[in-house]
């Protein structure tokens, strides 16, 4: 069955029509208050009349009816949802779902702006609270030695203030509430002097906008770095703005950087057989365990480097890791995910902390040391420079894909999906059948050892 909101959906049921060439149809009994006397089921067809293939498209259709239910019972209203109609609202295309899975809430929100959205305070209300303190930085007044610091550059330089005599007090004087995120705008700000202009802020235009954007866009960057980092440059100078340093400035309006850098490259998932090189490796222990928990959970990178004993649930009736208040990337990763019969043996003894010793950032944040460790093992076994780390996520989706796991199920184990949020809503599928799902999977490559 499905649940959203504490209402249950009644499971669904496949039925070939015969009135209908034999084709099947997916039942699902509508909720109490969307029956009517004439329709109490909601039925769609499948399109087809084989079996098998109704079965896989079962699924979907499933979705697609549990989310129309959801829409007419008020929805699921999250920070995602709004802001997904917000952007289809203005561009006229939905968002694409790989740029929702890969960006925070931050960095969504500073998307929207470059594109020339304004933000409802709606919308910043749904934000995780670490997000929304971050984003409503941009229009809290600074501290008192900002203010003196402005005041004295712009009487300084006779009100003709260029971007870099403001950066630093712009870095100062906003409220940061991730250090990696101050660090980015300050790079990406610092390369928009370098490659296009050092101008008095009241003097930017909008062409500078598309001049940055072409000279990433040389660079072969991507699409999303490049919206990333004029985004960037517009929150400062709409800062000067706020501030009162400019009455206006010239990127105020829609910025499209749609035909800027090359659009996201998927990775590429690894082979059997690179599987197999891969554990037979030479390595650090704790670097074999976390590629396994990677391979058999598709769990995201810092989200196994940061793992706690606290997390790691032994003793229930379903094994598994407990990730409903762990630092993950989207709140649909707020999730329990369940440890296949593969990995258990592999644990090593419960001890305290951390279970893994990669290094923290300033952030707290252990992927990058993790990434660089573990890269250099997939470095050895690749023959595609897509193939990554991070490719092991994408592999195990296709396993369990090819293993004929829903795409619900699926998406639920990876945390692609709304998540768990520590039990109080959004279960979804239970953690029985997400532990079923991932031991379907053969793991013959975790037994065959190193290489002698």
């Amino acid at each position: 069955m499905g649940t959203t909101l504490g209402t249950t959906f009644r499971a669904p049921t496949l039925v070939r029509v015969p009135s209908k060439g034999d084709k099947w149809y997916v039942y699902v009994t509508k909720p109490e208050s969307l029956q009517t006397s004439s329709s109490k089921q909601e039925r769609r067809s499948t399109g087809t009349t084989d079996e098998k293939v109704a079965k896989e498209r079962a699924h979907d259709i499933v979705k697609e009816i549990y989310a129309e239910f959801e829409r007419k019972l008020g929805g699921v209203d999250t920070f995602e949802t709004r802001l997904a109609k917000l952007y289809e609202a203005h561009v006229g295309h939905q968002l694409p779902k790989a740029v929702m899975d890969e960006l925070d809430q931050t960095s969504l929100v500073l998307l929207l702006q470059a594109k020339g959205i304004t933000i409802p305070d709606s919308l910043v209300e749904k934000m995780d609270p670490c997000f929304r303190q971050e984003v409503r930085a941009l229009g809290e007044e600074p501290a008192e030695p900002a203010l003196v610091n402005v005041a004295e550059k712009i009487k300084k330089h006779d009100s003709k203030t260029k971007v870099s005599d403001i950066l630093p007090v712009y870095l100062e004087g906003r409220v940061w509430n991730r250090n990696g995120t101050k660090m980015e705008a300050e790079r990406y700000i610092r390369r928009f002097v370098e490659l296009v202009e050092d101008a008095d802020v009241t003097a930017i235009k909008i062409k500078s906008a598309y001049d940055y954007a072409q000279a990433l866009h040389d660079e072969e960057l991507a699409n999303k770095t490049v919206t990333t980092a004029v985004s960037y440059v517009k929150a400062m100078l709409t800062w000067c703005v706020e501030r009162g340093i400019v009455e206006q400035h010239g990127w105020d309006r829609p910025i499209n950087l749609r035909n800027y850098g090359y659009k996201s490259r998927k990775y590429r998932p690894l082979r059997p057989d690179q599987l197999n090189d891969l554990f037979q490796l030479e390595m650090p222990q704790q670097d074999r365990l976390i590629l396994a928990i990677l391979i058999t959970t598709g769990m995201r990178l810092d989200e196994a480097a940061l793992l706690t004993w606290d997390q790691v649930k032994l003793n229930d009736t379903v094994p598994h890791f407990d990730l409903t208040e762990a630092i993950v990337k989207t709140w649909g990763s707020q999730r329990f995910v369940p440890i296949p019969d593969a990995l258990l043996t592999m644990l090593p003894e419960v001890g305290p902390g951390r279970l893994f010793t990669y290094p923290l950032d300033k952030d707290g944040k252990a992927q990058k040391k993790a990434s660089e460790r573990l890269g250099k093992h997939i470095h050895k076994v690749r023959d595609n420079e897509r193939q990554v780390t991070h490719s092991l996520r994408g592999t195990l989706k296709d396993l369990l894909r090819d293993a004929g796991v829903s795409k619900e199920i699926n998406h639920f184990i990876t945390g692609h999906d709304q998540g768990d949020q520590g039990g109080n809503y959004g279960d979804g599928p239970s953690l029985a059948v997400r532990s079923d799902a991932l031991n379907r999977i053969d793991h013959p490559w975790l037994s065959s050892g190193p290489k002698s």
